[in-house]
Formats: C-alpha cells, structure tokens, sequence
C-alpha cells in the first residue's frame, strides 16, 4: 500500500519536462535619413538619421555602428529611449554603400545599408574682378 501511494505521488513528476527556454529576438534597423541611391557630395557634413528596436531590449541597450563600405563614420553609441540614431560625418569619394549596425546585449545583431553615390566635388576656383591688372592703384 505505501508503494502504490509513492508511485501515484511521483508518476505526476515527468523526468521528460522541459526547461524554460528564452529566445533572444534580432534587433531591426532601419536608415531613415536618406533613400537607396542617393547622390551625396564628398567632404560635405551630413546628418544621417535611422530607428533601431528590439522586442526584448530596451532600445538604450542596444549599440549601434554608422559606417561606409571602407569605414566606420561614427563610433558605438546607444540609440534614444525611442529607438532614434543619428551620426554626423562626411563621405569620402568611393564610398557605395551607407550602413547602420544594431546589435543587442546577447549578440544578436541586424544591418540596414543603402547604395550610395558619392560624387566628388572640385576644388573652388575664383576669377578676380576688381581690381584690374590695367589700373594704376597708388
């Protein structure tokens, strides 16, 4: 009788149960300021703007790199408490390709990019209307 009352008491414990288990969810970005094929000029400060998120991080969790398809524009920073990036630099010519990098505190990570075209831009050239080269000035 006290065997059959101990199993009736562990039969309802299933060595087979499964532990909780969490899913860390990817991160999204998304460029905001600018539209895929954008003619940009060389040397000219821009302000690029994009919107991260995570479903289970805090948006201020999360780390985000702007850089080009040659280099990093802006160092890790954290987005707004809205989610909102920005970075401000310049491009160089060659450049194709503008990234935003999110990644969140358990390695996951997401990469928006445009195609970009950057156009160079010339040195400035100035012609001298006064004075003239045939006037005496003394």
């Amino acid at each position: 009788m006290f065997f059959s009352i101990i199993s009736v008491l562990f039969s309802g414990c299933d060595s087979s149960e499964e532990s909780i288990k969490y899913y860390n969810s990817n991160p999204a970005a998304t460029i905001t300021s600018h539209s895929n094929e954008d003619e940009l000029l060389e040397g000219v400060e821009y302000t690029f703007v994009g919107m991260v998120s995570d479903d289970n991080h805090s948006s201020t969790d999360l780390n985000v790199i702007w850089s080009t398809d040659i280099r990093e524009l802006c160092t890790v920073t954290q987005p707004d408490v809205e989610g909102t990036t920005s970075c401000r630099a310049t491009l160089e010519a060659g450049e194709t390709k503008l990234k935003l990098q999110v990644s969140d505190p358990d390695g996951a990570a997401a990469l928006a990019s445009l195609d970009i075209v950057v156009q160079e831009t010339e040195a400035p050239t100035i012609t001298l209307l006064s004075p003239t080269s045939s006037g005496q000035y003394y």
